[in-house]
């Protein structure tokens, strides 16, 4: 009977661990995607410079080190320091707020070169994610 209830539990863990790697997976799907989605959108176009080449991010509580080095055809930097010295080419920004809710997310942007919040509401529509309504301050 013990054997049993160890088995039981040694499955019961394996499934816990399967279920949370599946998971991540998707996160970090999602998360691409949403990414790709305001990187990509006119919107945001508009604030880049046509020079830029290279998004600068201040690394926080909502980047993980897993995040991608580049997005749409941006490289992307991570970097602890905000106060980083930046070339005008550089985009240097900072994620306040990434909120995901299975079918629709909020992400705020904070543009630290020109001083400006970009907020983003997006949805996901099938598969992709699309940008649902775009504010910035």
């Amino acid at each position: 009977m013990r054997n049993l209830s160890l088995l039981f539990a040694l499955f019961s863990l394996i499934t816990a661990c399967t279920n949370q790697a599946a998971n991540s997976f998707v996160n970090y799907q999602d998360t691409v995607s949403i990414l790709n989605c305001v990187f990509n959108d006119p919107g945001f176009q508009t604030i880049v410079t046509p020079q830029t080449q290279t998004l600068m991010m201040v690394k926080n509580k909502y980047t993980h080190d897993n995040w991608p080095e580049r997005i749409g055809h941006f490289n992307i930097v991570y970097n602890q320091q905000p106060d980083v010295l930046i070339s005008k080419n550089h985009f240097l920004y900072s994620i306040e707020n990434f909120e995901v809710n299975k079918q629709e997310a909020t992400l705020s942007i904070l543009c630290l070169n020109k001083k400006m919040l970009l907020t983003y509401s997006v949805i996901k529509k099938d598969k992709s994610w699309e940008v649902k309504t775009f504010k910035y301050k």
